[in-house]
Parts: structure tokens; sequence; C-alpha cells
């Protein structure tokens, strides 16, 4: 799964995967100090295994909060951005 958009909202969206019960890999953020690249869009690769339902269901809570993110999902059964 891929996250498109702020930094912090990709902490967000890996709690809610955790809630729903889907075990989560996060890579650390290269930390940005300058103000201009700590509001840049980044592209977060989380490594996420859990059924198809609950990570919709999780992903369905987070663009709640966030709905303009993109977050793309790429396995052997389904590709594409929620």
């Amino acid at each position: 799964m891929t996250y498109h958009g702020a930094p912090a909202p990709g902490d967000l969206l890996a709690q809610y995967l955790r809630d729903e019960g889907c075990r989560v890999q996060v890579p650390p953020l290269r930390e940005r100090r300058d103000l201009p690249g700590a509001a840049e869009e980044v592209a977060v690769q989380l490594i996420v295994a859990g059924t198809l339902a609950t990570i919709k269901a999780a992903i369905a809570k987070f663009k709640a909060r966030r709905p303009n993110s993109k977050i793309e999902i790429d396995d052997e059964d389904s590709t594409g951005y929620l």
C-alpha cells in the first residue's frame, strides 16, 4: 500500500490499520527540518497484512478525516487507488 499526502497523516493511517487488526510495517521517513520540506507531499509505502475487508475499513475511517489523500493498494487481487 502506498500513501500519498502530508507526512503526519501517514502515521494516522498506520494506526487505523492496526486498530482494525492489521499488521503494519512503515519505513522511517527522512526527517525534513526546513519549512518548505516539511510541507511537501510524501509517498510512503506501508507493508500491510490483513484481510481486504479490514484494510478497506481502516481506509474508509482515514478518508473520512483526510478525503484528499490518495492511497494505492497493490496486491495480486487488486490494484488501484482508494
